[in-house]
C-alpha cells in the first residue's frame, strides 16, 4: 500500500517529535490513515536506530583495533617547570 503525501509528511514530523521528547500523540480525523502513518513512523525510527547501532559497532571495532595496536605503549610523561621573574622598572 502506498502512503499519501500528507501521511509521509506526518510520519516524518512524528519521528522528529519522538526523537526530541520520546513520545508523541497523533490525533487525526477518521479514515485519514493514522495506522499507516504510525507504522511509517515506526519504520523511520527503526531505520535511524539501526544506523546508530551500525555507527556504534564501527566505533567499537576501531577502538578494539587501536587498543590491540597500542597495547604495549606507555603514556609519555612530561614535566613542566614554570619560573616567575620579577621585572622592576626604574
Amino acid at each position: 500500500m502506498e502512503l499519501r503525501d500528507y501521511q509521509i509528511e506526518n510520519a516524518n514530523t512524528l519521528s522528529e517529535i519522538i526523537k526530541c521528547f520520546n513520545i508523541a500523540v497523533f490525533c487525526a480525523e477518521m479514515r485519514t490513515g493514522k495506522t499507516l502513518t504510525a507504522l511509517q513512523t515506526a519504520k523511520i525510527l527503526n531505520k535511524k536506530y539501526e544506523e546508530s547501532l551500525k555507527d556504534y559497532e564501527l566505533f567499537e571495532a576501531v577502538q578494539k583495533l587501536w587498543t590491540a595496536e597500542h597495547s604495549g605503549d606507555k603514556p609519555k610523561q612530561f614535566s613542566y617547570t614554570l619560573t616567575h621573574k620579577k621585572i622592576f622598572k626604574n
